[in-house]
């Protein structure tokens, strides 16, 4: 049994002794509470969020022309289209702006690429989607910032663009009438992480301010509004793995309630069919349990399911299309399981290699990408996965951190047709005879980039505690926390000198989770260790264990107990 890499954060003693002292909490949520937040100023702002520290939407650059072109669309009764993305964060976006304009008496109507058969942003088969439905005013969400010829076709055909992304942008920004990016250059707004739907937000917001007469506030319809859509907000958020810090956190934390307490018929089904024991909605099922089924519309090429979902009027329907993206991440499951055993039989044959690449013509294009990241943990390797239609690969890219994925891409940009992403994931498009050459290409660069880099498999450990240290009280503290996500992870701590208190026990229908109990004195917790079915026999035979783990509340028969996630194992000598 191979233990990652623990790194034991450090302690800011100063910070802590003063938190611990002036407000009375813990040793370890003053030593979390140090070390996420940073300086004493700004705990009280990160434990007591207000929504009236959200930042004005005008701040951000293109705002104001944006309004004015929209103010100016809805006096001249012209037919808005918005045009969005397949992931969780493009649907929120589009279903936001498609309810702010219905509010408004708005025509509008929505396009969303194909994942399957189109690809990601503006495609040819996009564009004429939009020549078909005869729009006068397009706004994309989520994308678009790098569609330069797209937009430029578009406003020759006499169609106003509206672009709204959080990606980073080109050198040359495309020719819409505005783009709205916080990361585009002289753009004045102080946060730059927003999600896609963030972005959304803030031109909804901006909108209801305009539509309201005030800079100030909004009429009290659209103030209802505005509160609702903070449910599409945190999902949007919460799934697109931008940082949970500053605003995005404020966001997710007044957006999560928001999904627990909507009227919105497709969000009520979709949560009544994913919703676990615990009594609160959290950030984790919005992540594993939502945004997945979400997902699997776009990734299994049937989006427009999940945007019905949340544009259905009755109940019956709702409850339909719920049942339906349930029965499509089934169906990617099954797909992703039998692509993942594919793919790890074969790079068990390639362990010289610095990248994994592999391509087939029966992989789905939609579930690349979720089982290149599970190689990557399994191999700590950056991977890519092509898929294969008819001579052509759609390849998605997942690496580790110290690699930057889109820089090596870029680098053999010459062999692609087309390219995307960022640091840790991208995609491509790329001619099957040029797949070969690819895989050298992307392999000496790898080679050269992470020849000094440390690629352990590494868990960041919050603090070392005793089991009796695992109390309700510490859950409640750590509550206090949330939302985690990115940038404000799910706190992780270590026992060590654990005994052994039962044998460990694989459960799950293909035996691949362990179930054991471990002991410390006299208090005794049962651990579940997610995907380590494999290390039963050794750890069977273990007489102390250290783990790295997280503690938390079960919901079980009306019954609540305490038990660890355990996040890695090491057998002590």
């Amino acid at each position: 049994m191979i233990a990652k890499f623990w790194n034991f954060l450090p302690d800011n003693l100063e910070l802590k002794s003063r938190l611990s002292s002036e407000l009375g909490i813990s040793d370890v949520l003053s030593k979390l509470l140090a070390n996420r937040v940073g300086s004493y100023e700004r705990v009280h702002s990160f434990l007591n969020p207000q929504l009236k520290d959200l930042c004005d939407p005008f701040l951000m650059r293109g705002m104001d022309g944006a309004v004015a072109l929209i103010r100016k669309a809805a006096e001249q009764k012209k037919k808005f289209l918005i045009y969005g993305d397949y992931d969780v964060d493009g649907v929120s976006s589009t279903v936001l702006l498609m309810k702010l304009f219905r509010l408004l008496n708005i025509e509008v109507d929505y396009y969303i690429p194909n994942r399957v058969s189109d690809g990601y942003s503006f495609t040819d088969q996009g564009l004429a989607a939009v020549l078909e439905k005869k729009i006068d005013l397009l706004i994309s969400v989520d994308n678009g910032i790098s569609s330069y010829e797209q937009i430029k076709y578009l406003k020759e055909k006499g169609i106003d663009v509206i672009v709204t992304d959080h990606h980073e942008p080109p050198e040359i920004l495309p020719p819409a009438n505005v783009v709205i990016d916080p990361k585009q250059k002289n753009c004045p707004y102080p946060f730059k992480q927003l999600a896609g739907v963030g972005v959304a937000f803030k031109l909804a917001w901006a909108v209801a301010q305009e539509f309201s007469r005030s800079k100030d506030k909004v009429n009290p319809e659209f103030r209802t509004f505005l509160l609702d859509a903070l449910a599409w907000v945190a999902l949007g958020t919460v799934t697109d793995l931008v940082p949970l810090v500053d605003e995005n956190r404020l966001l997710a934390k007044f957006g999560i309630p928001a999904i627990h307490n909507s009227s919105n018929k497709g969000l009520r089904a979709i949560y009544e069919i994913t919703r676990s024991d615990s009594v609160q909605l959290t950030s984790e099922d919005i992540s594993f349990r939502i945004g997945p089924r979400i997902n699997a519309a776009g990734r299994m090429g049937q989006v427009d399911k999940a945007i019905d979902l949340f544009l259905a009027e009755d109940s019956d329907d709702a409850d339909r299309l719920a049942r339906t993206l349930d029965e499509l991440n089934r169906d990617r499951q099954t797909i992703e399981r039998e692509i993942f055993r594919n793919a790890k039989t074969r790079a068990d044959e390639t362990t010289d290699d610095e990248i994994i690449v592999l391509a087939d013509n029966a992989w789905h294009p939609g579930v690349v990408g979720i089982v290149a990241s599970r190689l990557v943990e399994e191999f700590s390797k950056p991977t890519v996965l092509i898929s294969l239609e008819e001579g052509v690969g759609k390849g998605s890219c997942r690496s580790l951190q110290g690699l930057d994925i889109y820089k090596a891409l870029t680098h053999c940009s010459d062999l692609f047709e087309a390219h995307g992403g960022h640091a840790l994931a991208g995609g491509f498009q790329i001619r099957e005879e040029n797949i070969e050459d690819f895989r050298k290409k992307i392999g000496i660069f790898v080679a050269d980039d992470l020849a000094n880099l440390d690629l352990r498999p590494t868990i960041d450990i919050d603090a070392e505690i005793l089991l009796s240290s695992v109390t309700r009280n510490l859950l409640s503290e750590l509550d206090c926390l949330r939302p985690f996500g990115e940038g404000n992870p799910v706190p992780v701590f270590v026992s060590s000198n654990l005994d052994l208190a039962a044998n460990p026990q694989a459960v799950g229908r293909n035996q691949n989770h362990l179930v054991f109990r471990v002991r410390q004195g006299a208090t005794e917790f049962k651990a579940i260790a997610f995907g380590r079915g494999k290390d039963r026999d050794e750890l069977s035979r273990a007489q102390k264990v250290s783990l790295a783990h997280t503690p938390r509340l079960n919901f079980f028969n009306g019954r609540t107990s305490i038990e660890l996630h355990v996040k890695d194992i090491k057998i002590e000598s």
